[in-house]
This record gives structure tokens, sequence and C-alpha cells, in this order.
């Protein structure tokens, strides 16, 4: 009958009418006889006429309260005042008591997800709520994996977002990435507890692999400019410092900066460059006009090649070829230009490659008076040659593997 009524004359009528507290007394004198009939108590529960913040609704759709204020007032509480604060009967019947944690599993889910323009004050009140709450939930990934999808992070741009897409205010994060991303407000109350929690939720303090890869590939979209070249130093400053810190998994996260497109070199072209396209500045000196080298502070890349790893892992070379060494010495040796003395020292421990063949009959021997001569000019010893020869001076006579190569061989020798 009251079913009948409910569904006859609607909500408004449940509301005016209906002396809500009177029937649930009258239901609760007679409980002994409901619940022990299931099909009683189901009934009972699916009228639509118990009282709660936003209405009248069946039992179903609504919690006891709990031992905590709920912040957003939606979660679907019975009103306790309503019925006389009784609620032992409500609990007979198999009503759920809406406890912190099914509030942040269950409820809090679904308003946010059914209120997207809940007001600003309930939300803030609601991370008050959980900043407090917070040791009550340490522990459970499962929730805070759940919790870090939900917009609860207030931004600097009035927004609320997940805290996985979301940054604490930082330097280095203004820095690297600027504006592409997404910073907390500043925490006017209970900052401590606030900012534990969104820790706790994954706001992030340093720069994503992620977001950083993105502005990589943002920033070399087009030509090198100054100061696209000036961010992408910051890039490789910031990896250098952070290597070492990191473990291997993190670091693998950058494992796409092999294969891009994003170095600076010299030489002047105006491009970008992959690791295995370009040489640290090392040991330049050996072969500086045949290849492009990193175009990053010197202090950086020793850091970044002592250190930190980081050379190895992006794949840039370190080392010349006796190739490109040999190239080098015989463009120099062309242009008239002098040749770094240690590219000697290089050649004596490559002596038996192939590319020192490439020196044959060529001026190659850069002798104290900066000339460059041929080794067919040159005698290890004294001769009586005059002007017409040559003799190896004290700086080339060091390389005694040299002396006993081919190439040493090709070079006039009395005993």
């Amino acid at each position: 009958m009251l079913s009948e009524k409910c569904e006859r004359n609607g909500e408004q009528w449940v509301q005016e009418a209906l002396d809500i507290e009177a029937v649930y007394v009258w239901f609760e004198s007679r409980k002994g006889d409901i619940l022990n009939r299931p099909d009683l108590m189901e009934d009972l529960c699916a009228l639509p006429i118990w009282p709660s913040s936003s209405g009248v609704a069946p039992l179903t759709h609504l919690y006891i309260p709990g031992d905590f204020d709920d912040p957003l007032a939606l979660a679907g509480l019975v009103d306790l005042e309503a019925l006389g604060g009784r609620r032992e009967f409500l609990e007979e019947l198999g009503v759920k008591v809406l406890t912190f944690r099914t509030y942040v599993r269950e409820e809090v889910p679904r308003v946010l997800r059914e209120n997207p323009d809940l007001p600003v004050d309930s939300r803030r009140r609601l991370v008050r709520l959980l900043a407090q709450k917070l040791g009550e939930m340490q522990g459970d990934n499962e929730l805070q994996e759940r919790l870090s999808r939900l917009p609860l992070v207030e931004c600097d741009d009035g927004s609320f977002r997940p805290a996985r897409e979301v940054y604490a205010v930082s330097r280095v994060v203004s820095g690297l990435l600027g504006e592409q991303v997404h910073v907390a407000a500043r925490i006017e109350q209970d900052t401590d507890a606030i900012r534990a929690l969104f820790d706790w939720l994954g706001v992030a303090q340093d720069p994503r692999p992620a977001d950083v890869m993105r502005r990589v590939r943002q920033m070399t979209d087009a030509p090198p400019q100054e100061e696209t070249v000036a961010l992408i130093h910051a890039v490789f400053a910031y990896l250098v410092d952070r290597w070492p810190k990191w473990d291997e998994d993190e670091r693998e996260r950058y494992e796409g900066l092999r294969q891009l497109k994003w170095l600076p070199g010299t030489g002047g072209q105006a491009r970008w460059y992959r690791a295995d396209e370009v040489f640290a500045i090392f040991r330049a000196y050996l072969f500086e006009t045949q290849a492009v080298f990193l175009d990053i502070p010197r202090a950086l890349q020793g850091r970044a090649g002592r250190s930190t790893g980081l050379i190895a892992f992006l794949g840039i070379n370190r080392d010349p070829t006796p190739e490109l060494v040999v190239r080098h010495l015989l463009y120099c040796s062309e242009r008239g230009e002098p040749v770094n003395r240690e590219l000697y020292r290089f050649l004596n421990d490559s002596v038996d490659n192939v590319a020192l063949s490439r020196l044959r009959d060529k001026p190659c021997l850069l002798l104290a008076n900066e000339k460059y001569v041929r080794p067919d000019q040159v005698y290890w010893s004294e001769h009586p040659f005059g002007s017409f020869r040559y003799q190896l001076d004290h700086q080339l006579r060091q390389y005694s593997s040299l002396s006993r190569s081919k190439f040493g061989q090709m070079m006039v020798s009395i005993p």
C-alpha cells in the first residue's frame, strides 16, 4: 500500500504528507516479523521514502553516516536526525555504514565523475579530509592508484586535475618544461599534510621522463635556434645531474633519446643530430676537422662521460677511428696547419691498422719547424744530405712502434 502511494503521489507527497519518523518507528516496532522475511526487508529497503541530504531515496541508494563528516555532502547518507537519531534498525536491515574506506573507494570517484562542476570549496574540503586520513590509506596501493586518477589537485590555472598530471612548483620543472605542464596551486591551509598527500598521490617534484621526451621533440621540430639550443643544454645538464641517482628502470625511460635527432653539433650546420652521429669533445684534438662534435659545454660532457655513464647510454661516440685521424692529418698537412703532437701517439697505438697505409708518400710527419715532410725524406739518425733530407726530431722518435711498422719502414734509416 505504501509503495503504491509513493508511486502514485511522488516525492513531494512523501516529503510533505508522510511523517517518516512515525513510519520508521512503526516498522521498527515490527522488526521481529520483518527481519525474518527477506522479501519484506527487500521491499522495505526499496521504498523511496528515506530522508537524505538530497531528498528521499531507497535505502539501497543510501549509507548510514560513519565516523567522519562528508565534505561533499553528496554521498547519499540517511538523515538520521529525521528518524529521531535511530540507526540500529537500519543496520539490521543491511544498510551499509559509510566508513572512510568505503567513502574513498566508492563514493568519492562516483561523486567526482557525476559532478564535474562540483564547487571549489567542496573539493578543497575533500582534499583536507584525505590529507588528515592519509595514514589510514598508506600501504593500500590499489587505492593510491585509484585516487591518483581523480581530479583532486588544484592547479594554478584554477582547474582540478589528477595528481599524475600535475607538478609541484619547481624551478627545474619550469625551466625544462615551461608552460607545457600543469602546476599545483599554492597551498594555503594544512600545507604539510596536503603536500604529503599530493606526494603520495604522485604530484611530481622532477620532470617526468615522458614530459621531458615530449618537450625535447617539440624543441627539435625546427632547426636549432639560440633559445632551443639553450634549452637542450638545460635538458642535458638535468640528465647529467640526475643520472647517478636513478636506477636502471628510470634510465631506460629515456631510451628514446638514442634514436632521436636532438643534440646540437659543431660545424655550423643548422640541424640536430642523433647521438651516434656526434663525438664527445674529449679527443677532438686528434680529428677535429673530420667529425661533428657534441656542442655541449666541455665540463658538462666531462661529467656525462666520467661519473654518470650518460655518454655511453646515449651512444655518443667517444674515440676516433684510425681512419678519421689519418684523414685529419692529411687535411692539415695539405693546408700547412699543425696538428696536435698527441696524434702521433694515437697512430703509434694503432700501428697495425690498414688506414695508416694512406700516409705512404704523403707529407705527414710534422717536424719541430712546423713543416710537413714525407717519410722517405726523413732519417732516424744524422745524415749527409744537408737540406734535402731531414732528421726525425726527438718528439717523434719516442714512438718506436711506428719505426717497426710498415709506416716506419718507409723511412730511410742509417744505422
